[in-house]
């Protein structure tokens, strides 16, 4: 983690990287791919209801009550949050 911009006390109800399937009070994953960037879709997953967003650029328009976490490296933190949610599963 890069850097965080906002509340990070929030409760999320789950993790999207598809901005189509966010709903109130998800996390977005925005992954650059080779096809598409995810970054473009931010203000999308925001307007559905995204309460958080794991992004590599910090988007210019800051949307208040919105939690901004920057990492190095988006799809790794999406593939590392996959293995912790997995495992905790299987332990349930």
């Amino acid at each position: 983690m890069d850097t965080v911009i906002g509340n990070t006390g929030i409760t999320v109800n789950s993790i999207h990287f598809d901005s189509r399937k966010v709903e109130l009070n998800d996390v977005f994953v925005a992954i650059k791919g080779t096809l598409s960037d995810g970054h473009k879709f931010i203000t999308t997953a925001v307007n559905q209801g995204a309460l958080a967003v794991i992004c590599q650029e910090i988007p210019e328009q800051i949307i208040n009550g919105v939690t901004y976490i920057k990492v190095a490296n988006s799809q790794k933190a999406w593939q590392l949050w996959r293995q912790i949610i997995t495992i905790r599963l299987q332990k349930t």
